[in-house]
C-alpha cells in the first residue's frame, strides 16, 4: 500500500467495562482459532479500505456532523462467517436506530465520492479469527452496551500483526 494512503474504518468501541465482558465471553468460549486482543475489540460501522491522507479532513467533517444516537445494543448472539472464518457477538434483535446512524454515515461517505465496503451490515463484535468452525453453545449473561461515541480508525499492518490508530472521536 502507498504510503499516500491509509487503510480507514468507522467503528464503536467497546469501553473497560465491556471489554472485559467481552473477554470473559472470549475465553468461556474457547474457540480453536485466533483470539481477537482485547484492545483491538471493536464494532466496524463502515470499511473504506485504502484512503489518500489528504481525505481524513474531508471524513472527519462527515462525522463532526452526526449526532451519535441513544442506542442500546444487548449483545446476546455468539455467529460465525465461515467464509471469513470469523466468531462474532452480536444482537438478536436489529439496532434499529444504530441501523439509521450507519446510514446518515454512509451518505456523508458517499457523498466524498469514496465508496464503503458494500456487503450488508451484520453488526457484530469480532471474537476470533481464523475459525474453522463454532465451538458447541455456551451460556453467557447477555451484554448491555450504550455506545455514546464513535471513532475514524486506521488499521496498520506489519508482517502479521494488526494495530489500530484511533484518528478521531466524535
Amino acid at each position: 500500500m502507498s504510503s499516500n494512503t491509509a487503510t480507514l474504518f468507522f467503528a464503536l468501541w467497546p469501553d473497560r467495562r465491556l471489554r472485559s465482558e467481552l473477554v470473559s465471553v472470549q475465553q468461556r468460549l474457547n474457540a480453536r482459532g485466533k483470539p481477537v486482543e482485547a484492545e483491538l475489540l471493536h464494532m466496524t460501522l463502515a470499511y473504506l479500505g485504502p484512503i489518500s491522507h489528504e481525505r481524513i479532513p474531508d471524513l472527519e467533517r462527515v462525522a463532526e456532523d452526526l449526532v451519535m444516537p441513544d442506542c442500546g445494543l444487548v449483545l446476546d448472539r455468539i455467529g460465525w462467517f465461515s467464509r471469513a472464518r470469523v466468531g462474532w457477538l452480536g444482537s438478536s434483535e436489529d439496532p434499529l436506530h444504530l441501523g439509521e446512524f450507519r446510514h446518515s454515515l454512509l451518505h456523508g461517505i458517499k457523498r466524498l465520492n469514496v465508496t464503503p465496503d458494500a456487503r450488508p451490515w451484520k453488526p457484530h463484535i469480532t471474537l476470533y479469527r481464523d475459525l474453522r468452525m463454532l465451538p458447541g453453545k455456551i451460556e453467557f449473561k447477555p451484554l448491555e452496551w450504550t455506545p455514546s461515541q464513535f471513532y475514524l480508525v486506521e488499521s496498520i499492518r506489519s508482517e502479521n500483526l494488526v494495530r489500530y490508530r484511533k484518528i478521531g472521536r466524535w
